[in-house]
């Protein structure tokens, strides 16, 4: 996490592999905390309503010096555009110079060398007749020497005068921390660098399941990203990255953005790195990453910076935005101190802008180590002043952007060993917690990606909560692409849903410090779980194929019509009658616009007798078998007899002759090229007449009739192979079956498989049984760990607290 470096330390390993070599170097990087104002929703005419609205607004003082400032102007909500105009052109008439301006939130900011800057110009406002909410500077120093602007008197301070006392004024971020020196230490052969997070979360597989994914955008708010680095090729939009750290002010210059320390690369590669047998897998690999530049030359990041950021989002087709820092300069921000109100005010307002043209916000947590429910002492801030002051009082303070209303809040996790039985996962020591944290995510020993111009693997190790909010970034890339209609806060609901069912792998904190929010996320779960589903109409039935009416409950005789409608993404759809399908469409799967009819003419009920089902079913465009993307609706209706029209077989006798078996009803006619039930036995005659045994097609399936004809459903052996036959239509079975919560196989032939099995890119074990092996599984003399998912592990794993290694065949070492 950066920002507040003065508060607690990232563990940055740099691992550096050269000729055979491998060398680790550990610095310690500073990090941040942050804080937030809660308003009313921005909307992109109106700035957000506060309840506590100040009646002549939050102005601070005059300063003690004449140095360069940055200042953020909030007038009052709901101010017309014209007056926003106005505000701007009276700044020159105060000594300042209009910065970057938002009139999208009635926010803009300015710089001014005049120390009653601030006073001045809320008077000029207040003589114009325009409301104000606050004026206040962006920071305690002054203005770093490549922010320096002209101002309206025309004199340019020059750059070199203040240059070093600028970077000397600023000792958080790495000024903070740069006269640690760093160490190298030789690894020895037997230490193995592996993704645990992903791992954890399951990233490798949740990348191989085919569902279709609409593109989304996440953007790194931080250090910048390194776009030619061989595990982002592809990932990062160079067209739509910027920098917002001059100013605030959006540029688009070639290196602006891109980084120049390690933390931006190193977040990106968490969340996005390719899955392509090099370095580290991303939660999300086909998302695409926006790099916004916001961290200044002392690694400190001001109002006017998020701000830029968030509106750069927001306008800029972004769906997620991560936010692995806090804002400087203050740990717990006053939504009351003059000096602190406006820069939270403009900071809050561009985040619930954000919020409100549909992106989820994601922000780490802080490393402090402390309780964010109830602050009360701040010893860090300013984080840009050479001394931050000791024991500040900040209750009902607010950190920037992790306290923002809607933002969710991320703590970070550490493998955990000798705890609970069979639970590895533990809240890391440096992690902050407290009853408002949403998730918890692996956050400790990360290997990620990092600038190759200076870590010459160009893979590093880090710690911190700024790792840990990358891993739930994937996850709501990954929940957006297979929901692409679903605003930010409805993803952040699904996955807070999503973590839930994960909540009892994490440890019970020993110490009361409660860390868990609402669970651990699994990249898997959000590609297989609460899916996207068709939508089935109403089942409707008519005699004449004009007047409808529903179905269910109906006594039927004779021939009828069935109907019903399909909407939303459904790939394929179908109508069985008594467990017959009399018919089938196919659809695009497309989220909206996709609506089919099924409709079957001519259905005879009078071969069917007593209690019957019409039943719709309807595939979603998740091929996994183990995808929860499938529909079914029924309508129940009871056969009776329909005189003249009827055709049941309510009496007759089974005949044998030479040819066969057949049925002779009462009246001396016999079924021929159809199917009969037949008391409580469903059969089918050919074109002849004759009873059917054995395997049967019909309608692009498969059925089994034994020798008796009866019709076979369930499990079922034929020569020594074992298939299984839908107990309803008795349709032969393919591809992955639950039965009553055991997965097993059948192949394209319906015949049940056992051993090894080869999904895609993922190995499975079925037992002699048929059912998919999770656990240990012992086969040929050797070890292999079948995950929850069946999947085999391979790389390092912790099981029940012990560290295992696995080759690439899955072999246990």
């Amino acid at each position: 996490m950066m920002g507040a470096a003065v508060h607690a330390a990232e563990i940055l390993t740099v691992t550096i592999e050269s000729r055979g070599i491998m060398r680790r170097t550990v610095a310690r990087i500073g990090v941040v905390a942050a804080l937030t104002l809660s308003v009313g929703l921005v909307t992109a005419q109106t700035p957000p309503a506060r309840a506590d609205e100040p009646a002549a607004g939050l102005i601070s003082a005059t300063r003690a010096n004449d140095d360069e400032m940055n200042y953020a102007i909030n007038l009052a909500p709901g101010v017309s555009a014209e007056d926003f105009q106005r505000a701007l052109a009276l700044v020159p008439s105060v000594k300042g110079a209009a910065l970057a301006s938002y009139p999208q939130i009635g926010t803009f900011f300015a710089q001014s060398a005049t120390p009653s800057f601030a006073p001045d110009l809320a008077a000029a406002l207040k003589d114009a007749g325009i409301p104000i909410h606050s004026i206040g500077p962006t920071r305690t120093q002054g203005v770093l020497y490549y922010e320096r602007v002209t101002l309206p008197t025309g004199e340019d301070t020059p750059a070199g005068d203040n240059a070093a006392g600028d970077n000397a004024a600023a000792p958080g971020g790495l000024a903070f921390v740069g006269d640690e020196a760093a160490t190298e230490a030789q690894a020895g052969a037997e230490e193995r660098i592996f993704n645990w997070g992903a791992e954890t979360m399951h990233a490798r597989e949740a990348g191989a399941v085919s569902v279709e994914r609409a593109p989304v955008t996440v953007a790194v708010v931080d250090s910048g990203v390194e776009d030619t680095h061989p595990d982002l090729e592809g990932r990062v939009d160079t067209q739509r990255s910027v920098k917002c750290s001059v100013n605030g002010v959006a540029t688009q210059d070639f290196y602006g953005w891109r980084d120049e320390f390690y933390h931006g690369t190193h977040v990106a590669g968490i969340i996005a790195a390719n899955h392509n047998d090099i370095g580290i897998d991303g939660i999300a690999p086909q998302a695409t990453i926006v790099a916004i530049q916001a961290t200044n030359d002392n690694r400190l990041i001001y109002p006017e910076y998020v701000t830029c950021a968030f509106m750069w989002a927001a306008d800029h087709g972004v769906d997620i935005v991560n936010n692995s820092y806090s804002m400087d300069p203050w740990v717990y921000w006053s939504p009351t101190d003059p000096e602190q109100a406006a820069g939270l005010e403009a900071a809050t307002r561009s985040i619930h802008y954000a919020q409100g043209r549909g992106l989820a916000v994601i922000a780490a947590a802080g490393n402090e180590g402390v309780n964010i429910d109830n602050p009360t002492i701040d010893n860090g801030s300013p984080t840009d002043a050479a001394t931050p002051t000791k024991g500040r009082a900040v209750e009902g303070g607010i950190r920037v952007p992790s306290m923002i209303d809607g933002v969710a809040q991320v703590s970070a996790l550490a493998q955990a060993y000798n705890v609970a039985p069979g639970l590895s996962l533990a809240r890391a020591d440096f992690s902050n917690y407290g009853t408002t944290i949403d998730f918890a995510a692996p956050g400790d020993q990360i290997y990620s990606t990092a600038p190759l111009l200076f870590y010459l693997s160009g893979y590093a190790v880090a710690d911190g909560t700024s790792m840990a909010t990358p891993h739930v970034s994937g996850v709501a890339a990954l929940i957006k692409s297979v929901h692409p209609e679903y605003t930010g806060a409805q993803v952040i609901d699904l996955m807070k849903k999503q973590a839930a069912r994960n909540y009892g792998e994490l440890n019970a904190p020993w110490d009361g410090k409660e860390y868990r929010g609402n669970g651990l996320l699994d990249a898997l779960d959000a590609v297989l779980k609460d899916q996207p589903r068709p939508v089935i109409g109403q089942i409707e039935y008519s005699r004449d194929g004009t007047a409808w009416a529903p179905l269910d409950g109906q006594e039927l005789s004779g021939s009828v019509s069935v109907r019903a409608t399909v909407s939303g993404p459904m790939t394929s759809a179908r109508v069985l009658v008594g467990g017959g399908e009399v018919a089938a469409a196919t659809g695009a799967g497309e989220l909206t616009g996709n609506v089919v009819t099924l409709r079957a003419d001519g259905v005879d009920v009078s071969a069917l007798s007593g209690e019957q089902v019409v039943r719709v079913e309807a595939s979603g465009r998740n091929p996994d078998p183990r995808a929860d993307d499938d529909a079914a609706s029924s309508a129940a209706f009871t056969v009776t007899s329909g005189g003249e029209d009827t055709h049941e077989a309510v009496a007759g006798q089974w005949i044998s002759d030479s040819l066969g078996w057949w049925w002779r009803n009462a009246d001396g006619t016999y079924p021929a090229s159809t199917s009969m039930r037949i008391g409580s036995e469903l059969y089918r005659f050919d074109a002849r007449g004759y009873m059917v045994t054995g395997w049967v097609s019909e309608g692009g399936r498969w059925y089994y009739h034994g020798v008796s004809g009866a019709q076979a459903s369930g499990w079922l052996s034929v020569g020594g192979t074992w298939y299984y036959l839908d107990p309803d239509s008795g349709a032969m079975a393919s591809g992955w079956v639950n039965l009553e919560g055991t997965w097993y196989y059948l192949d394209a032939s319906g015949a049940m498989r056992t051993g090894w099995l080869s999904n895609g890119s993922v190995w499975y074990y079925l037992r002699a049984s048929g059912a998919m092996a999770t656990g240990w599984v012992l086969d040929g003399g050797s070890w292999y760990y079948m995950d929850a998912s069946g999947a085999m592990v391979t790389g390092a794993r912790v099981i029940d607290g012990v560290s295992y290694v696995f080759d690439p065949s899955g072999r246990m070492l």
